[in-house]
């Protein structure tokens, strides 16, 4: 990235060599200009001051990047990273979910609270597609770990009854409804 200066009204960051990697930033580009022409403070553009995310461009590009375990203090607005690692290093976000790298958690626009997984009492605090996965016989008032919910089981069956009292297939469909297993066999 470059900076550039438009006569004193402001810096903004331009995207170079993007035709040469093949993708598309006409939404950035469009941040980029509304930044530009917004006003000399540059509120709500790249390296502007935030608390949140609504206090940058609305857009899907920019969120309110913060250090590790500030979530309720100030940031800066920054563009969202759009090609992370595939490694398994789970941090836990500001919004109680778990993500498998840090830049997961940037590109999804939240900031990282700790690494390891966030803990969990129920599902409503997991993100869509998750569930608070806990040990067996563990159900209520026990502490879990959101988890992403299995989207393919095998068709054996190991029968075991869930947490809301419903028999399952194997521990894997148990998962995938988002239950938890009070113990083996049927209810």
């Amino acid at each position: 990235m470059r900076r550039v200066r438009n006569r004193g009204r402001g810096v903004a960051k331009v995207l170079e060599n993007d035709q040469a990697q093949g993708k598309n930033h006409m939404g950035k580009y469009f941040v980029v200009l509304l930044c530009f022409f917004v006003s000399a403070s540059m509120i709500g553009c790249i390296d502007s001051p935030c608390l949140d995310n609504s206090g940058c461009v609305p857009n899907l590009y920019l969120y309110c990047k913060k250090d590790a375990g500030n979530c309720e203090g100030e940031g800066v607005c920054a563009e969202k990273p759009s090609d992370c690692p595939d490694l398994f290093q789970p941090v836990c976000g500001c919004d109680g979910n778990t993500y498998s790298h840090s830049c997961d958690a940037s590109a999804a626009g939240v900031n990282a609270f700790k690494e390891g997984e966030c803990d969990c009492a129920d599902n409503t605090v997991c993100q869509s597609g998750f569930y608070c996965a806990k040990s067996v016989g563990l159900c209520e008032n026990e502490r879990g770990v959101c988890t992403e919910k299995p989207t393919v089981c095998p068709e054996a069956y190991y029968p075991v009854c869930g947490c809301d009292a419903v028999t399952y297939g194997n521990p894997c469909e148990a998962a995938a409804a988002g239950v938890n297993v009070l113990h083996a066999g049927e209810c």
